[in-house]
């Protein structure tokens, strides 16, 4: 008995010495000489691709060995801070020194070509040969009108880079809280292809231009350029445009001296005559759009890749309502309001991305629709703090959950699609096409959907029964890296988008579709017992997962053979009974043949 509670307590002490090596630690930046906190600094961990930046705050949070890491903080005009983790986590601030500032030794005027070949040269060193690269995504907005917090979205996602140019993101989990107003809520749509996908070297039609995005013959016509006092490593360059400041974007360019590489740019521009936002509906309109933009870059192996982009909008937005009769006298129909909205987005841990979650759907769905599928994980959340809520944020946070909703914010959230509920002039905007199975609910057929319509006549010489209805299910599996442990969760869901049943609704309908719809649950709960029985590798999962879709399909096919759509009664009862006897699920009682 005495050697196992010495066993028991060199087991806690390991665990508590493992827990102090791997630890979170949080900071704050400031200017050494005001005291000022510093937003989105760059925190890189030394000899790793892991890293994060403050939040607007100048707080971070980041796991560190205590014992061996050091940070290396730095942010463009301020000399680069190195400091070990242990300090960080003793003294919780670091300050950093603003460089010496240098007069530049010449004047720039719109004839001298000096900074137009350079931003040229700049411009063509970052189109030559483009790798791809990918990274870990923190994507997170916050928006308000009439002083009042409505929307507040973070995501994570996996980014895929062409060089400098984020060419898609891919979403990992994502979470949102809202709040009416006027009865109505407003939704950032797309906010994550929008804004942050002009490409900084390429001119598009669709945004608004800048410098860089030229060659050096069109850029003497558009910009004005001129060299601001800047330091011994960077070179301060401001624009202007020529004649255009609705079409064209003003701002500055930070380039490093040595390398010539782009640092950072910052843009802004005032009732835009070019800006990627459209309204929702086509009788709403937008106007009075503002755009500020700051992109921040690094270099890998030799590319210059973003490494955090800030933005914040202003628009005004008018839209035009029906209003149901309970509104009427309440709520004006037509309103106008000026939106603001502000964003961080943050890249990092390049070359060691996320395990996606296990699931095909359209790529080109919005955020809002994209997190409505992917359920909340709350292990994911505790475990991914890349950029901190502000105190502001905190509070907005506690204000949307008192007089709005908080959104997939809860392991059970899944399933619930609250952007079914969102309507407008008394039509539903979204389609929901996934269904999450539950025990407690049952599934039905959708003659919503136009691919389920059942056909009137059916010309057994000319069509094939089979052809008329299609049944698909996928298992979607979150898997998530906890330390040197993965994490598993998994659920069935039935794929609305691909399934569809052309043929005229029986007495055994409901009991034929909920039973397979058992049965590939069943073959998920086999699936989830196995990853939970020891630590799989990431290859083993995948062996595990394709089994278990390939023993789903092989179910499948057995059991609409023997059933044939409910008309086999006999062979329906026993597929219910296997249910039955596993889930304890009924459905012949739910839905009795003879009704």
């Amino acid at each position: 008995m005495r050697s196992l509670k010495f066993l028991i307590l060199l087991i806690t002490l390991f665990a508590s010495f493992v827990s102090f090596s791997q630890i979170t630690i949080v900071g704050t930046v400031k200017d050494s000489q005001s005291q000022v906190r510093l937003s989105f600094c760059n925190i890189a961990l030394k000899n790793s691709k892991r890293g994060t930046i403050t939040n607007e705050d100048g707080v971070f949070s980041i796991l560190v060995n205590l014992e061996k890491d050091t940070l290396l903080i730095s942010y463009v005009g301020y000399a680069q801070r190195v400091i070990s983790a242990g300090e960080v986590m003793r003294s919780g601030v670091v300050l950093l020194t603003k460089k010496e500032v240098l007069l530049e030794e010449v004047t720039v005027h719109a004839t001298n070509d000096y900074l137009y070949e350079l931003l040229d040269k700049c411009r063509k060193k970052m189109l030559e040969h483009p790798a791809e690269h990918v990274a870990k995504v923190y994507y997170g907005i916050q928006t308000q009108t009439r002083e009042q917090p409505i929307e507040l979205l973070e995501c994570y996602y996996n980014g895929y880079m062409q060089g400098p140019v984020l060419d898609k993101m891919l979403l990992k989990n994502g979470r949102v809280a809202l709040a009416e107003l006027d009865h109505y809520c407003f939704l950032t749509l797309h906010s994550s292809k929008g804004i942050i996908s002009m490409d900084p070297v390429r001119r598009d039609d669709r945004y608004p231009s800048m410098p860089m995005q030229l060659g050096k013959r069109e850029m003497h016509k558009v910009f004005i350029l001129e060299a601001v006092p800047g330091d011994a490593e960077m070179l301060h360059v401001k624009f202007t445009p020529v004649k255009n400041p609705e079409r064209d974007c003003s701002g500055e360019l930070w380039i490093d001296r040595k390398s010539n590489t782009l640092v950072r740019t910052d843009v802004t521009i005032s009732n835009a005559a070019k800006h990627p936002f459209l309204p929702l509906f086509s009788v709403d309109t937008i106007s009075h759009v503002d755009i500020t933009l700051s992109r921040t870059y690094r270099q890998e192996e030799g590319a210059t890749l973003p490494d955090h982009i800030s933005f914040s909008y202003h628009v005004t937005y008018k839209s035009y309502r029906i209003q149901p009769d309970s509104l009427k006298g309440k709520v004006p129909a037509n309103t106008s309001r000026d939106i603001y909205t502000s964003g961080i987005v943050c890249f990092y841990d390049y070359g060691e991305p996320f395990i996606l979650p296990y699931f095909n759907y359209d790529p080109d769905y919005d955020d809002y629709r994209k997190i409505s599928i992917i359920p909340y994980n709350e292990l994911f959340w505790d475990n991914n703090n890349t950029l901190l809520l502000t105190e502001k944020q905190k509070e907005n946070l506690g204000f949307l959950a008192r007089e709005g909703s908080l959104y997939t914010y809860e392991n059970k959230s899944y399933g619930r699609d609250f952007l079914m509920n969102l309507q407008v002039n008394g039509k539903k905007i979204f389609q929901n096409y996934y269904t999450f199975w539950s025990p407690v609910k049952r599934i039905a057929l959708n003659r919503e959907v136009s691919r389920s319509s059942p056909v009137p006549v059916v010309n057994k010489q000319n069509t094939v029964l089979s052809d008329l209805y299609n049944l698909k299910v996928q298992v979607l599996l979150d898997v998530n890296r906890i330390n040197d442990t993965l994490s598993t969760r998994s659920y069935t869901v039935l794929d609305g988008k691909d399934s569809f049943f052309q043929l005229p609704e029986q007495p055994a309908t409901r009991a034929f579709l909920n039973i397979w719809f058992d049965l590939c649950e069943m073959e998920r709960m086999k699936m989830q017992a196995e990853l939970d029985t020891k630590s799989h590798t990431l290859e083993q999962i995948d062996a595990i997962y394709k089994k278990t879709m390939e023993g789903i399909d092989l179910l499948g096919k057995q059991y609409l053979k023997e059933v044939k759509l409910g008309g086999e009664e006999r062979m329906l009862l026993k597929w219910n009974r296997m249910v039955l006897q596993e889930l304890g699920i009924d459905n012949l009682a739910l839905f009795p043949l003879d009704k």
